[in-house]
């Protein structure tokens, strides 16, 4: 009997032990197997890329709530800075369209000095050299002639933001991001957008303002520029590769003895009009051409000229999805305008 009540004692206090424990947050120390599974569960959250939270610990905003593709921050006021916009929001020109018409000339007048002589040698060449022609000129006239995202004004609210609260962060898998309100349009900006000076808008994506386009190059735009930028560099190499052959073709024919003899017999067919415009095309080929690979490493990590200089550019970018998806995002996410939304809402 005494050993039996001694033993019951010593449960008794074991069990007040356990009890104790779980109270205060300790609990039983897990086994093995359970240890093991925990683990298990601790690599798989790791692993995952959970969605960005509503809100982040310093209050800043989510991603969507400033999304210019989900959310309309906008107002309805038909102001729309110093861009002209026509046939109802179709055709929407910046201020610089003075320049856009000299760039058509840049491409036009030297054209036709070689149509001139690469018409003697193939019909081919006259062919291919319109098609591209037309491509260069036409990519240009519709980016010149495109909106590019603006933004639509708001009236001036009753109580603005203070100075020291016009600037919001905004959650992104990446880290947050600042967006600030525009004391110009009266409204909060999204996401990529900023105010261009020139134009006197908000722009959505905003790449940089073209004076050689006319207008400023943003998120409905883009591609068209992108586009101008590789057919202009494709023709002045096509025009630099048949301009060099009409020489070789010149200089075979006339058999000459040396070089410089060579360019003068050659001469008899065009070719000292031919090396001015090899000259012409090299130049614009070299700034061109420059541009276009830049703007290639842009589409492919997603980013913008805006962002490259003045945030980004010595980081990834927060919007970076891969260079299959940067690449539909540019040339096949569609973009709607919202000038034209408000001009059908006010007929």
């Amino acid at each position: 009997l005494k050993l039996q009540f001694l033993y019951l004692i010593g449960a008794a206090r074991v069990h007040d032990g356990v009890g104790v424990g779980m109270e205060a947050g300790q609990g039983e120390p897990p086994r093995a197997a359970d240890k093991s599974a925990m683990e298990g569960t601790a690599e798989r959250v790791d692993v995952e890329d959970p969605a960005p939270p509503a809100t982040s610990p310093t209050g800043a905003k989510s991603i969507d709530a400033y999304d210019y593709r989900r959310v309309d921050l906008g107002g309805d006021e038909a102001d729309f800075g110093k861009t002209t916009v026509c046939f109802g929001g179709r055709c929407v020109m910046g201020p610089d369209q003075g320049t856009c018409m000299f760039s058509m000339g840049l491409i036009i007048a030297p054209m036709v000095a070689f149509l001139s002589f690469a018409a003697k040698l193939h019909p081919a060449f006259v062919v291919f050299a319109l098609l591209l022609i037309a491509a260069s000129i036409g990519s240009l006239v519709v980016t010149g002639c495109t909106d590019p995202g603006i933004i639509p004004k708001r009236p001036p609210p009753p109580n603005p933001p203070a100075k020291e609260d016009q600037e919001r962060e905004v959650v992104t898998p990446h880290g947050p991001i600042t967006v600030k309100w525009c004391t110009t349009c009266h409204i909060w900006r999204p996401l990529r957008t900023s105010h261009c000076s020139d134009c006197g808008n908000c722009v959505a994506r905003f790449d940089h303002h073209c004076p050689w386009t006319g207008t400023c190059i943003g998120g409905r735009n883009y591609k068209y520029f992108y586009l101008f930028l590789a057919f202009t560099t494709v023709l002045c190499l096509y025009v630099m590769a048949v301009s060099i052959y009409e020489i070789v073709d010149a200089t075979r024919q006339e058999k000459a003895d040396n070089v410089f003899d060579r360019v003068g017999a050659g001469s008899k067919r065009s070719s000292h009009l031919a090396l001015v415009v090899i000259f012409y095309a090299l130049c614009i080929s070299c700034c061109v051409g420059n541009l276009c690979c830049y703007h290639t490493s842009l589409v492919l990590s997603n980013k913008t000229t805006h962002e490259e200089i003045k945030y980004v550019s010595s980081k990834p970018s927060p919007f970076d999805a891969g260079c299959s998806a940067n690449c539909a995002e540019v040339f096949c996410e569609p973009f709607p305008s919202k000038i034209g939304r408000i001009l059908h809402r006010s007929t």
